[in-house]
């Protein structure tokens, strides 16, 4: 069974606290909590099939499969089969300890073209990203200054031609969503509490925000639901 967490320890990071009780667990919560062949399985299925929707949505802009960088890569659920597709994956997280399974999954099925970065490291820097992409993984994050950073930090990661597939909450923010986010975790269920609760953002939040960054859209896919999902590029 996961680990009971006290998500409101200042201390560790949330995501690192998760990774450290049990980080496929909190990864995917609609997997077992009790680790088993046939859970993990389950869990590296469940990757190969959303990285061929996310590659098929993203087929009509993608240009190479040079280099390809992933935000919250947590253990790499979607970066290995990604990294059969293209040359170099760069998988970026938090989280120490999801690096570190990250690196040893990728001994484990063979994918030598993998590699980690802290979220702090500059991954942006070389400018020469073919795709980049996040799932599951922006939608966590409440503060909306680091999310405007990290969308500028991907306008910089990617090459002229290259395009990112980024996916947000953008369901209403109804009464029950607002007395949730007002209530202490304590009173609320594992998956509502902060940290691994969704922060539903205004289609017209996120728009103003790709603008001041130099993003431009190119499509969307599921408007208005918990898996909208945005087609970028550099303007």
């Amino acid at each position: 069974m996961p680990q009971k967490l006290d998500t409101q320890d200042g201390d560790i990071p949330a995501w690192e606290r998760f990774a450290q009780a049990n980080a496929e667990y909190y990864i995917l919560t609609s997997n077992p909590p009790e680790s088993s062949p046939e859970s993990m399985e389950r869990f590296f299925a469940t990757g190969r099939q959303q990285a061929d929707a996310i590659l098929q949505e993203s087929a009509p802009w993608l240009s190479g499969y040079g280099k390809a960088i992933e935000i919250g890569c947590g253990v790499g659920r979607l970066t290995i089969p990604m990294a059969n597709r293209f040359a170099r994956v760069v998988g970026v997280d938090i989280a120490p300890t999801m690096l570190d399974k990250l690196r040893a999954n990728a001994v484990r099925f063979e994918t030598p073209n993998i590699e980690g970065a802290q979220v702090e490291q500059c991954w942006e820097a070389d400018g020469d990203a073919d795709f980049l992409y996040s799932w599951l993984v922006l939608q966590h994050i409440e503060q909306q200054e680091l999310i405007a950073r990290l969308l500028a930090r991907t306008a910089a990661a990617l090459a002229p031609t290259g395009i990112a597939y980024l996916q947000f909450d953008t369901r209403p923010r109804t009464r029950g969503y607002r007395l949730r986010s007002y209530l202490p975790d304590a009173l609320l269920p594992a998956v509502w509490r902060r940290g691994l609760r969704r922060i539903r953002r205004a289609p017209e939040t996120l728009a103003a925000l790709f603008e001041e960054v130099g993003l431009s859209l190119l499509c969307a896919y599921r408007p208005g639901t918990a898996l909208h999902s945005f087609l970028l590029k550099r303007r």
